[in-house]
């Protein structure tokens, strides 16, 4: 899975988990006193930070801090606005689309310049390969080499041997 695509999928979860940590008491602890609200949207809360750490750890692999940043407030707000409308029953405002839009203006300047994917050069494929001892006298600089990948989702690949290692590997046997 894409390292952006699991960041985002643990941030959009992470803030499930703050919304109702932040809001959820306003519909369900009204009459509470204010600190079993906060002992209960803190133990929620838990949840949260337990996906929201490991993904801004994932995240800031191959996102800057602002862009991380500005991914977990858009996330937020796509999470926030259909709690307020259907869970909190809370009219639906022009100035929620202000508010996006705003953010989606900042998410073009954070972002801008960054490629969204790559994709890699396969015509200089390298692949590593262990042969078992007793074959390797069959292997030869220039030999030309065909490779099946498992599965089938892959056509079988063809090459050159260029590299021939003089280490052996005690644990290499002929199958």
């Amino acid at each position: 899975m894409p390292t952006i695509l699991k960041t985002t999928l643990l941030l959009m979860a992470s803030n499930l988990f703050m919304t109702f940590a932040w809001y959820g008491h306003l519909k369900h602890q009204a009459n509470k006193a204010w600190y079993v609200a906060a002992l209960v949207s803190w133990g929620i809360a838990l949840f949260e930070y337990l996906l929201q750490v490991p993904a801004n750890r994932i995240g800031y692999t191959v996102l800057s801090l602002g862009q991380l940043k500005m991914l977990q407030e858009i996330i937020a707000i796509g999470v926030f606005i259909p709690f307020a409308v259907f869970y909190m029953k809370q009219p639906i405002k022009t100035d929620f689309l202000w508010a996006g839009l705003c953010l989606l203006g900042a998410v073009y300047f954070v972002f801008r310049g960054q490629s969204v994917a790559q994709i890699p050069d396969l015509s200089r494929l390298a692949a590593r390969m262990q042969v078992p001892e007793r074959q390797i006298a069959a292997v030869q600089l220039g030999q030309r080499a065909k490779i099946d990948v498992e599965g089938g989702a892959v056509p079988t690949l063809s090459g050159r041997v260029t590299q021939i290692s003089r280490v052996v590997r005690s644990r290499s046997k002929a199958k």
